[in-house]
């Protein structure tokens, strides 16, 4: 009885983290088709250097903001 138990848990844990990694890894395909079809997007309507100006500039504010936090402490 107690075999049976403990190999239908491990039984279980094991779909459940099967489970988990299909449900990331399809999360993380969502995520890089929204992407793609985004840069497409851009890339028809012309705006990609705009774009790509724009969120360089943030990353660049991001970086200033993240150094000064480690240079005062």
């Amino acid at each position: 009885m107690h075999v049976l138990v403990r190999v239908t848990v491990i039984v279980l844990v094991h779909v459940t983290v099967i489970l988990k990694l299909l449900c990331y890894s399809l999360l993380a395909e969502k995520r890089v088709l929204n992407l793609v079809e985004q840069y497409e997007e851009l890339k028809e309507s012309g705006k990609l250097q705009k774009h790509i100006r724009k969120h360089r500039k943030r990353n660049v504010q991001k970086d200033r903001k993240r150094l000064n936090a480690v240079n005062l402490t």
